[in-house]
């Protein structure tokens, strides 16, 4: 089943449809880099005639080429590493951001090296300890690896979609396995709702991962020497609106469906221009935050500072979930190289510890085991597992 997200002229859906099309560039433009969104407005100005003509060929430092080519500031700031984590260090790391401990963090590495390349997971049929596993899989990011089905994998990402659609999201989606296997047939009113409502899906999320797939890293945010910020707007062309498609929607002498259908690819144009200056405007709001908490790492290679995407969406006065996007697959330039942003929320507080090395100070608690020990540090809101108190314990020992 083929799912499209070019606009359509409707008649009583239309409304809604251009709400949902508007929530989806929300979403994605803001996961998206900077070299995914130029291909994403390429592609528009082929699929909607309102677009006046832009051209959006490949800039030539996005090019791969060898770093040795370029020099100066070029060489800065389109430094053309490689992107070499895999799927599998991606979500180990993931994992670890977690604090998951134990069986359970050994059973779900376990499910991570049996993914495919798209993230499915394929294997025998788990235990109650393994399906525990598959499914914690399966809520790291990138949300739905570890699925075994498209249906499965879909619902991982349910809370991609708008709150008030889930539920007509969750009902198409629930078909959809039966659908691909032929046993049963979408209406078409069904199909419009689903490219509608699933189009913002990755049905292949561990694809992006994928060591076949070469991918050049182009940074998104340059940090310069004194912490300054600026957003890479990678010589995207202004997007504009088509004079004819004014002039059509504006002649009363046309046919009303002529007219509407020209509205509404206009309306989709300006759609597409606020989606694409408040992606803009997020990410620079979102990098300020994170680079004035960690410019002492980033300018002169002092330790990460502990830092949570809540504290980051609170100083940029959005929701963590629009922090969550913002950091997907961004990279920073900075003077002393190439950062994942999300490697920017990686350090770990070390007050956990230090609570530990108190509670061991204490004779009253010399002799106290693992396990007690544990249950004081998650009644003191830390949570350390016994294994984890027994692996510091000999640390701090030492």
């Amino acid at each position: 089943m083929a799912l499209s997200m070019t606009p359509r002229a409707g008649m009583a859906q239309k409304q809604t449809a251009r709400l949902s099309y508007k929530m989806w560039m929300g979403l994605n433009f803001l996961r998206m880099p900077i070299r995914d969104l130029h291909e994403e407005l390429r592609r528009q100005t082929e699929t909607n005639p309102a677009l006046a003509d832009c051209k959006f060929d490949l800039p030539p430092g996005w090019r791969p080429q060898s770093a040795a080519s370029l020099s100066g500031d070029n060489a800065f700031i389109f430094e053309n590493l490689q992107a070499e984590e895999s799927l599998f260090e991606h979500l180990v790391k993931e994992l670890a951001y977690t604090g998951t401990e134990g069986p359970l963090r050994e059973k779900a590495i376990e499910i991570i090296g049996n993914l495919d390349e798209n993230g499915r997971y394929a294997g025998d049929e788990l235990d109650e300890e393994g399906e525990r596993a598959r499914q914690l899989v399966m809520t790291l990011d990138p949300l739905g690896c570890g699925a075994r089905t498209l249906s499965e994998c879909f619902l991982a990402q349910l809370e991609k979609i708008p709150k008030q659609d889930r539920e007509a999201a969750r009902a198409v989606i629930l078909r959809l396995d039966d659908v691909l296997a032929g046993k049963t047939q979408l209406s078409r009113d069904t199909q419009v709702l689903a490219s509608r409502l699933l189009a913002c899906l990755d049905a292949k999320p561990g694809s992006h991962y994928s060591s076949a797939k070469t991918d050049y890293i182009v940074p998104d945010i340059i940090v310069g020497r004194d912490g300054s910020v600026t957003v890479e707007h990678g010589t995207i062309p202004e997007i504009k609106v088509s004079p004819a498609y004014v002039n059509m929607a504006g002649d009363a002498t046309l046919d009303p469906e002529v007219r509407a259908y020209a509205q509404d690819m206009l309306s989709h144009v300006r759609e597409l221009q606020n989606a694409v200056a408040k992606r803009f405007d997020t990410l620079e709001m979102v990098a300020r935050a994170v680079v004035d908490r960690q410019a002492d790492h980033l300018l002169r290679g002092g330790p990460l500072k502990p830092l949570k995407m809540r504290e980051v969406a609170n100083l940029a006065k959005c929701s963590l979930s629009t922090v969550s996007r913002t950091a997907e697959r961004k990279y920073l330039s900075t003077p002393r190289g190439l950062v994942r942003m999300r490697d920017l929320f990686s350090a770990k507080d070390n007050s956990p510890v230090e609570y530990l090395k108190k509670l061991l100070a204490d004779p009253a608690n010399a002799d106290l085991s693992d396990l007690k020990l544990s249950r004081l540090m998650q009644a003191a809101g830390f949570k350390f597992a016994r294994r984890t108190v027994n692996k510091y314990r000999r640390m701090i020992k030492q």
